[in-house]
């Protein structure tokens, strides 16, 4: 077995210059480094990742904690979290949070992760509370628990829900129903709230007959979609919290034969890959997800340089994404 004892003796340096220079020490020059890299390869050595993490206190492990794995969101930003985070030569640890906060803080706890991005994290969560009281960096995605302060990475919804609002006034609507997110989680509340508001300038009023409330997943959309449209007098356009639950509305119109957009029209968020494909052709709000990615990991990265760092909010913009499930107005 290669060692980098090995490594320096052809080197011709020592061998914590070696450790220096395989973890990117500045202190150890260009072409020293050089040195140490080319017999490596000529070695074919393979630093160790627990030698690593005695010499620096570091495991090179970042965790990605999240609930849902069946939701389609969080399939789509897997692959561009491991990316960036390879980039700074750590690996990924997905962990699924089920609502047991100690055994998942016993999870993280016991991998010794260097960092935690929390992807589904609710107002009432514990998890960011254990993370502090042990230290543990880690970032907010997407959402935020209000009440433990943190680096957030979130995305700024006004843009895409302006354009949506004002596609849906163009459109000739006035009766705006909403099938929303769980209460407990600021990307449900906070997209209600400024949809709201947006629509109350333009004097349309969502009254509580017109609003359900669940998770962001398909049986949701579909039984809130039901619900909506057994009332004697039902909207005209359908606002749901996430394409989840839009496809879930979706589903359930072809179910029982109502058409979109011809009876009610039906609008998402997220632009996932789905809301484009012609069964769906799903109107929604979007956003960059690399950019949201990137913003994450790299504050997390300077949370680990900078414990004591001020927190800070990064702040992707929205857009609007107009299909066929909401007509263009004149």
């Amino acid at each position: 077995m290669v060692t980098s004892f090995d490594v320096a003796r052809l080197a011709g340096v020592s061998q914590p210059t070696v450790s220096r220079a395989m973890r990117g020490d500045p202190r150890v020059s260009g072409k020293t480094r050089a040195k140490v890299e080319d017999a490596a390869r000529t070695l074919g050595y393979v630093p160790s990742a627990a030698g690593r993490a005695l010499s620096s206190g570091r495991t090179s492990r970042i965790g990605l904690l999240v609930t849902d794995l069946t939701n389609e969101f969080y399939h789509r930003m897997i692959g561009p979290v491991v990316a960036r985070v390879s980039e700074r030569q750590h690996e990924v640890v997905l962990i699924a949070d089920d609502g047991d906060v100690d055994a998942v803080i016993t999870r993280i706890s016991s991998l010794g992760l260097d960092g935690v991005i929390l992807a589904t994290t609710t107002t009432d969560s514990m998890v960011p509370y254990k993370l502090r009281e042990r230290s543990v960096p880690f970032v907010y995605f997407n959402r935020v628990a209000p009440a433990v302060p943190a680096d957030a990475a979130v995305v700024d919804v006004t843009v895409g829900l302006t354009e949506m609002v004002e596609k849906i006034v163009a459109a000739g609507y006035s009766k705006v129903g909403a099938v929303l997110g769980p209460g407990n989680a600021t990307t449900g509340t906070q997209r209600a709230e400024q949809l709201f508001a947006l629509l109350g300038e333009h004097g349309i009023v969502v009254p509580s007959s017109y609003r359900t409330q669940g998770d962001f997943d398909v049986v949701s959309g579909s039984g809130g979609f039901r619900t909506l449209m057994a009332l004697e007098d039902p909207p005209e356009v359908i606002v749901c919290g996430n394409d989840v639950v839009a496809i879930g509305a979706v589903n359930e119109a072809v179910r029982t034969g109502v058409s979109i957009p011809d009876d009610v029209a039906v609008v998402g968020f997220d632009d996932l890959p789905e809301a484009a494909w012609p069964v769906f052709s799903l109107s929604t709000v979007g956003f960059d997800l690399n950019d949201l990615v990137r913003m994450a990991v790299d504050l997390l990265f300077d949370r680990i340089a900078a414990p004591e760092a001020e927190y800070r909010t990064q702040y992707v913009t929205s857009y609007f994404v107009t299909r066929s499930s909401l007509p263009v107005g004149p």
